[in-house]
C-alpha cells in the first residue's frame, strides 16, 4: 500500500490525471498562450503534455492550502476557488480553457496566485506572462479588475498587484491562438513570438526541431566567432542570408524544413512508445528495463538519441520512472 500512496501523492502534486493525457484537439490552454507560439505548435502536434518543474509542483500543494490560507480575512468570505473558465471562438472553432485561483464575492475581484523567486514588489508592474493570465479571467468573468499575489518560494511573502481589465489583451490571446490553429491547419512552423520571451529556449524540449532555435544558435556561433577572430584582425562575412534564414524571414519556413532530423525525432518519438506499451502488455503489465529498450533500437538509431528521447518524454509526462532503470507508460 505504501507504493500506492507514494504514486497517488506524486500524481497528485504533479497534476497527472491519467485519464487526461492527451490534449484536446483545438484547444489552447490560458497559461500557454503568453508564451511561445512555436513551442504550442509542436505541443499540439506532438501531444505533448508538459512535465511540472519545481515551482509548478509547490504552486499545486498552495493552491491546494489556499482556501485554508485565506479561510480567516474577512475579504474571502464566500470566496469561490479552482473554478475551469473556457471561451469558444466561432470564428476558428478553437477553445480557449483556463481555471482561475480566487473569486473574491466581496471585493468582486479576481486573483491569480502565483508562486518563485523573482523578486517583486507592490510598485512593480505585474509581469507581462502573468499579466495576460490574470486579464483573461477577470475577461471571461466579467470583472473590471484582477489581481496578481505573488508570494516568494524562499522567505514566503506575498506581494499584490492590481490590473484594470483589458478587453483588447484578450483579444490577442485569442488572436495568437487563431494563428497557431492556422500554423497546425497548414502544417507549418508559427513565424511569430517564438520566442515570446528571451529565456524560453533554455531548457525547451523542442530545440532538435526549431528553426527559430538554429538560428538563435548560429547568431550566437557568429558572434563568438567574430569576437574570437577580433584580436588577430577582422574576417569577411557574407552579408548574403543563408538559405533557412531566408526562408524564416519571409514566413515560408514549415515542417519541411530540417526533414530529416525532425522525422528522425517524431519517428523515435511515437516508435518508442508504441514499443514501451507492447512490451508492458507482453510482460503482463510489468515496466519496462531501458537496458532492453537500447538493445531494442540501437539497430537503428545510436544511443544518445535513445536515450534523449527517453528524457524527453518523461519531461512531457508520457513516461515515468517506477525504479532506477525502469520505465512504465503514464
Amino acid at each position: 500500500m505504501e507504493s500506492n500512496r507514494t504514486e497517488y501523492f506524486r500524481r497528485k502534486i504533479e497534476g497527472v490525471d491519467p485519464s487526461h493525457i492527451f490534449r484536446v484537439e483545438r484547444t489552447f490552454y490560458v497559461s500557454e498562450l503568453p508564451l511561445c507560439a512555436t513551442q504550442t505548435f509542436f505541443k499540439i502536434k506532438f501531444n505533448v503534455v508538459t512535465k511540472p518543474n519545481y515551482n509548478m509542483k509547490m504552486g499545486r500543494v498552495w493552491h491546494a492550502a489556499l482556501p485554508q490560507l485565506t479561510e480567516d480575512h474577512p475579504e474571502y468570505k464566500g470566496a469561490k476557488y479552482e473554478q475551469r473558465l473556457q471561451y469558444y471562438d466561432e470564428e476558428k472553432k478553437i477553445t480557449i480553457r483556463g481555471r482561475y485561483d480566487c473569486l473574491l464575492i466581496v471585493d468582486d475581484v479576481v486573483e491569480e496566485w502565483k508562486f518563485g523567486i523573482r523578486e517583486i514588489t507592490p510598485f512593480d508592474p505585474i509581469p507581462a506572462i502573468y499579466l495576460a493570465q490574470v486579464n483573461a479571467y477577470a475577461y471571461l468573468l466579467g470583472k473590471k479588475k484582477g489581481r496578481l499575489m505573488y508570494m516568494h518560494r524562499i522567505n514566503l511573502t506575498v506581494t499584490e498587484l492590481n490590473t484594470d481589465v483589458d478587453p483588447e489583451l484578450f483579444q490577442r490571446l485569442v488572436y495568437k491562438a487563431r494563428r497557431v490553429q492556422e500554423c497546425l491547419d497548414n502544417n507549418q512552423i508559427p513565424m511569430f513570438e517564438s520566442p515570446a520571451f528571451d529565456w524560453e529556449c533554455k531548457g525547451c524540449q523542442f530545440t532538435t526541431v526549431c528553426p527559430h532555435f538554429l538560428i538563435l544558435l548560429k547568431e550566437k556561433q557568429k558572434e563568438e566567432e567574430s569576437q574570437s577572430t577580433s584580436s588577430v584582425g577582422s574576417v569577411p562575412q557574407s552579408s548574403q542570408p543563408t538559405q533557412t534564414e531566408q526562408r524564416v524571414s519571409d514566413g515560408s519556413a514549415n515542417i519541411a524544413d530540417g526533414k530529416k532530423q525532425l522525422t528522425t525525432v517524431a519517428t523515435l518519438y511515437d516508435r518508442m512508445l508504441e514499443t514501451i506499451k507492447a512490451k508492458i502488455d507482453s510482460n503482463g503489465g510489468k515496466a519496462v528495463a531501458e537496458s532492453e529498450l537500447l538493445e531494442h533500437f540501437n539497430q537503428e538509431y545510436i544511443g544518445p538519441a535513445i536515450t534523449q528521447t527517453i528524457e524527453k518524454l518523461i519531461r512531457a509526462g508520457q513516461l515515468y520512472r517506477p525504479k532506477e532503470g525502469y520505465l512504465m507508460v503514464l
